[in-house]
């Protein structure tokens, strides 16, 4: 497969064999074991950025620790003057020579993430490569349009999805969610455990009874210790387990904001949670997502 354009975006293939050349070029390497298009140099460019998400930066960085350090090394490994770091509800990080700044998300009322990273690949590589914007609003024109994705699950985007509205500003502090769910058969503990995978792939940091306090009768202190040294609570409502309501409850007595999903309760079930300020959501990334920007401070009241 051959190109020529002054702003391209590409995506790493197995199927296909790439040779591209480029004013301006995004690479977005869509799997994590190496950059192997870009050192058999079938493509050229005057100006690379990377564009990978989370998983990705750290593998090609060989596993560092912290994401920013990852992301520093990826850049220094490579020919690129950018990295963009696609890092779930947290946002993006752009790593260039000289700086690194992150640039916050742009929450919506619902999620549909498949297909999201894309999306923020192109709003990116039509600001910077297009419009040769500043890599760091390149990247709030890339959340911007990322949101509009995920809201809609529509491609005809608008005009205003290109623009370069204030995104979400990130806490100085990383806020933490507090998993409330029940464990009791294997149906109740692949759904924890997806939920707390999931959250921490997203960027968030997550307390899990289940995960950092384990199963036990003796636990309840434990538990309740972690629930008021969190910022947010995520709680899975559907058959009304007893510990997961009492907690819901602590949480909203002491203002600590608490999004729940109930696929299967009806709002009879639900209007003590609803009349006391939980956001009751069904779809479950759409939860994952709203829980975790509530732990960030974001304001639920839209939701």
């Amino acid at each position: 497969m051959t190109a020529e354009s002054d702003t391209a975006l590409v995506f790493g293939m197995l199927e296909a064999k790439l040779r591209v050349k480029a004013k301006r070029l995004v690479f977005d390497p869509q799997q994590p074991q190496d950059l192997t298009p870009l050192a058999l140099d079938p493509i050229q460019a005057e100006h690379l950025a990377l564009v990978a998400n989370a998983a990705e930066t750290h593998a090609l960085a060989g596993g560092t620790r912290s994401l920013e350090e990852a992301a520093r090394t990826l850049l220094n490994r490579s020919d690129a003057e950018v990295v963009v770091t696609k890092a779930g509800a947290r946002g993006a990080l752009v790593t260039g020579k000289q700086a690194q700044e992150w640039v916050g998300p742009h929450p919506t009322r619902t999620v549909w993430p498949i297909g999201s990273g894309d999306v923020f690949a192109a709003g990116f590589a039509w600001a910077w490569g297009q419009e040769e914007a500043d890599p760091v609003e390149a990247a709030r024109v890339g959340s911007m349009a990322a949101a509009h994705w995920c809201e809609t699950q529509r491609l005809n985007l608008p005009a205003a999805a290109f623009g370069n509205s204030p995104s979400f500003e990130l806490p100085p502090r990383e806020g933490r969610v507090y998993l409330a769910g029940p464990f009791f058969n294997v149906a109740e503990r692949w759904l924890i455990d997806l939920v707390n995978d999931s959250m921490r792939s997203l960027g968030g940091f997550v307390f899990s009874p289940l995960h950092d306090v384990g199963p036990g009768h003796d636990i309840a202190a434990q538990d309740i210790a972690g629930l008021e040294d969190s910022n947010a609570v995520f709680a899975l409502l559907d058959h009304c387990d007893p510990g997961t309501m009492f907690e819901v409850g602590w949480a909203r007595k002491f203002e600590i904001p608490v999004v729940g999903l109930a696929q299967q309760l009806d709002s009879e079930a639900t209007k003590m949670l609803a009349g006391t300020g939980v956001t009751i959501i069904d779809d479950l990334a759409s939860a994952v997502y709203t829980a975790l920007w509530a732990s960030m401070g974001a304001d639920l009241s839209s939701h």
